[in-house]
């Protein structure tokens, strides 16, 4: 018998191995970069399949995996009938659930009618994502922490099957650490499994967990600590940590900040991989040019991710080869708070001592830092011997910056590959945000980057393109040779 052909894609798909079919609608679960699935939502996935036909519907709805991730609206109300619906066809997996909220905080209270579902299944989650406002955390952390809510009038919830506990939202006010001070979460505390505890600005004093009692099992942390010594004894409660994002609040004037790092500790950790490290000055944000050298307070031998938000002092290469010697991915700002930023020795300074560095990034980098770091690059052997990957992130200013790595970049590589054949460089991106103009490679640069790429390095270069219109804005990546609309002569100027 023939098929006609408009049922032809349907025959086809059907006759694929139901387990094949699972793995393709389970990635239909995410194809748009959800946060997390809506259950509730008959024009996504899963619901959605359920309506094409009865062959689909069977395996969508017989399927649990397809239903163990949904998101939890706080800010509507969900029927309880749905709910439980969905809860049935995932059987007894664990869950992983998104509480999610609009950026409105509403003025007549939560209905609390979700969340108490939501209570009902905390024994199953094993990832939870909080995607909402502080205010209403705040109201969610009061509601779930009132033993009145469960049957068994337990002091508090449990969460034996949570493994992971992150903050998808920037909660921050004034202060992000005082208010957690005053009101601190308490409604996650029971999860003797959790793994990963990434708590974004709330500070780890606010969020009641036992750290001495299960911190062991911690392998990646993040959160808001307000001395060196608090950090000291966080990482003395977690062993096992592999990753950590830390901001180090600095509350005290200069001869405070001073006086708290004579007489903080060593911050040792044996195990730690990668550390992410930021600042925060009081209310006002970072402040690079009067914040503390800190690097010297941290002893890291296995460390080998390092991101910081400035590099205060060039003799920190010095210090971070002493006391994280296996580092191989490390992450500045380039922003030229500092004038040896500027001059080709204090680059050489900077990395000599750190010849195990296999990727380097660079954030906010400035025409006089590209032609010095490249200065160096092609001038100084004796650095950089094991480099794969250059990163630089948000050039600034735009469209300055980026012409000005076009006029580096390439010479300053042709001539270390000139020199030394055996060049380990694999990977070159440069992006450049916010450009009032399009911005072209002239030809004799252009050039040098193609008989490069040919050679085996790969260039990623581009730039978006500033607009009023949001939805005009779009990346542009350079790929062809036309007229410079930047001249050379006015990067030469810039640096001059």
């Amino acid at each position: 018998m023939t098929t006609a052909p408009n049922e032809q894609p349907r025959n086809v798909i059907n006759t694929l191995p139901t387990e094949l079919m699972i793995e393709i609608f389970d990635y239909c679960r995410f194809e748009l970069d959800i946060i997390a699935p809506d259950l509730m939502d008959p024009t996504t996935a899963p619901r959605l399949l359920m309506h094409v036909c009865q062959h689909w519907r069977y395996i969508v709805t017989t399927t649990p995996q397809l239903w163990d991730a949904f998101l939890i609206d706080v800010s509507e109300r969900v029927w309880e009938t749905e709910f439980e619906e969905c809860i049935r066809r995932s059987a007894d997996r664990r869950l992983t659930v998104t509480l999610l909220s609009g950026w409105e905080d509403p003025l007549d209270g939560l209905d609390y009618a979700n969340l108490r579902m939501f209570a009902q299944y905390c024994h199953r989650v094993k990832h939870l994502k909080i995607d909402i406002t502080q205010m209403i955390f705040l109201l969610v952390n009061q509601f779930l922490s009132t033993s009145v809510l469960l049957a068994d009038r337990r002091d508090h919830l449990q969460f034996p099957a949570l493994k992971s506990f992150s903050i998808a939202r920037e909660l921050y006010w004034d202060d992000p650490t005082m208010i957690f001070k005053v009101y601190p979460i308490t409604a996650f505390s029971e999860a003797p499994e959790l793994q990963n505890l990434l708590l974004g600005a709330i500070p780890a004093a606010g969020f009641k967990f036992d750290y001495n009692a299960y911190g062991a099992n911690l392998v990646h942390f993040g959160s808001v600590v307000e001395s060196l010594n608090e950090l000291n004894d966080l990482f003395s409660d977690m062993p096992n940590l592999n990753s950590a994002a830390v901001v180090i609040k600095i509350s005290h004037n200069l001869e405070g900040i001073a006086g708290s790092l004579r007489a903080a500790p060593t911050v040792h950790h044996a195990c730690l991989q990668e550390l992410k490290l930021d600042l925060m000055w009081g209310q006002n944000g970072l402040e690079p040019s009067v914040l503390p050298d800190i690097v010297a307070c941290f002893m890291l031998p296995a460390l080998k991710s390092l991101v910081l938000p400035y590099m205060q002092n060039k003799k920190w290469g010095q210090i971070l080869a002493e006391r994280s010697p296996q580092l191989a991915e490390l992450t500045i700002s380039g922003s030229g708070e500092y004038p040896w930023y500027e001059t080709t020795q204090g680059i050489i300074d900077l990395f000599k001592p750190l010849p195990t560095l296999r990727l380097i990034s660079v954030q906010d980098a400035t025409p006089e830092f590209l032609r010095s770091f490249f200065d160096a690059y092609g001038s100084e052997l004796s650095i950089f011997p094991m480099l794969q990957e250059l990163l630089f992130e948000r050039l600034s200013p735009p469209e300055i910056a980026l012409y000005a790595f076009l006029m580096f970049a390439g010479p300053a590589i042709s001539l270390r590959k000139h020199s030394a054949p055996l060049v380990t460089l694999r990977s070159v991106t440069a992006q450049a945000i916010g450009t009032t103009q399009d911005v072209y490679p002239p030809p004799e640069y252009a050039a040098i980057l193609q008989k490069l790429a040919s050679q085996g390095i790969e260039f990623d270069i581009s730039y978006s393109v500033e607009s009023d219109d949001l939805d005009e804005e779009m990346e542009e990546t350079i790929i062809s040779v036309e007229p410079a609309v930047i001249s050379k002569d006015l990067v030469v100027s810039w640096l001059e």
